[in-house]
C-alpha cells in the first residue's frame, strides 16, 4: 500500500486511522501513513521513484550517491595485492580470483585494496566487568599475554581501505593473454 493511500480521516471518531489494520492515531497524519504503508515518496529533490518504508531514499538515488562516493575515493593501480568489492564483502586474493571476477560480473564494477590488520585486545576487565567486583581487577599482565599471543599465532584479518583501484594496467594485460576486448 503507497504512503499517500495508506490512511484516512474518520469523522465519526474525529483523528486518523490506518486504512489496514485501523489503528487510531489522533491528530498524528504522518503516523497514521506511515503505519502500514510499504512505499513513500524519494526524499532526494527532483527523484520521482518511490522507496521502501525504511529508507530514505529510492535505490536509483542510493547508488548515484554509492558511485559518487566510491569515485572521489583516491586512486591506485593494481599492484597484485587483495582487493574487495566496494561496499560489499567478496575479496580477491591474487590476479587469477580477480580475472575470473571481471569475467563474471562487469557491470558496475567497484573496487577498493584491502588492508591486513592484526586483532587487537583491549582489556580483560572491560571484558569481564559484569562480572567482577566494582573496584576492578588489575588485567594488566593477562592483557600483555594475550596482545603477545595475538601478535604471535592470530592470522592477519583484511579490511576494505580507502583506496579504489584502477583496473586500466590489468584490462591491458587481460585483453593481451586472453585477446579480447573487456566491455564496460
Amino acid at each position: 500500500m503507497r504512503y499517500e493511500d495508506a490512511a484516512e480521516h474518520r469523522t465519526s471518531i474525529a483523528g486518523w486511522v490506518c486504512k489496514k489494520c485501523e489503528r487510531y492515531y489522533g491528530d498524528n497524519e504522518h503516523a497514521a501513513r506511515y503505519c502500514c504503508c510499504e512505499s513513500r515518496p524519494c526524499t532526494t529533490e527532483g527523484c520521482e521513484n518511490r522507496r521502501q518504508k525504511s529508507w530514505i531514499s529510492c535505490a536509483s538515488c542510493r547508488h548515484k550517491h554509492l558511485v559518487a562516493r566510491f569515485e572521489a575515493l583516491e586512486s591506485k593501480p593494481y599492484d597484485g595485492s587483495p582487493v574487495v568489492e566496494y561496499n560489499g564483502d567478496r575479496f580477491m586474493w591474487d590476479e587469477d580470483e580477480l580475472y575470473e571476477y571481471l569475467d563474471e560480473d562487469y557491470g558496475d564494477l567497484m573496487l577498493v585494496f584491502a588492508e591486513g590488520r592484526q586483532p587487537t585486545w583491549d582489556c580483560l576487565g572491560e571484558y569481564l566487568s559484569d562480572d567482577l567486583p566494582e573496584d576492578g581487577l588489575d588485567t594488566s599482565e593477562i592483557d600483555e599475554q594475550i596482545s603477545q599471543w595475538l601478535k604471535e599465532n592470530a592470522p592477519k584479518m583484511y579490511w576494505p581501505s580507502k583506496v579504489r583501484v584502477d583496473l586500466s594496467k590489468v584490462e591491458e594485460v587481460r585483453n593481451r593473454q586472453f585477446g579480447g576486448e573487456v566491455q564496460t
